[in-house]
């Protein structure tokens, strides 16, 4: 699975500035400031792919990996 991941990384990058001109600059592997999972603590999240377009707005895109049961679930997932 890691594998994917990685390629899908280096894959997604080239093609949305292909297909999404408003896009001037694309950074995989962004690193942000999070100070909303834990109020008075600044920590940090790693980003798979921040997109940057001309007015200055950042787009974020994760990516994340299937489950193996994908449309019914044995256990709770975030309390659902």
């Amino acid at each position: 699975m890691k594998l994917a991941r990685s390629l899908s990384r280096s894959a997604i990058p080239e093609f949305l500035l292909r297909i999404l001109p408003k896009y001037v600059a694309i950074l995989p592997k962004a690193r942000a400031n999070d100070r909303y999972s834990k109020p008075g603590k600044v920590g940090y999240r790693d980003l798979d792919i921040a997109l940057i377009d001309a007015n200055s707005s950042i787009d974020i895109i994760e990516i994340r990996r299937l489950f193996d049961e994908v449309l019914l679930s044995r256990t709770s997932y975030r309390d659902n």
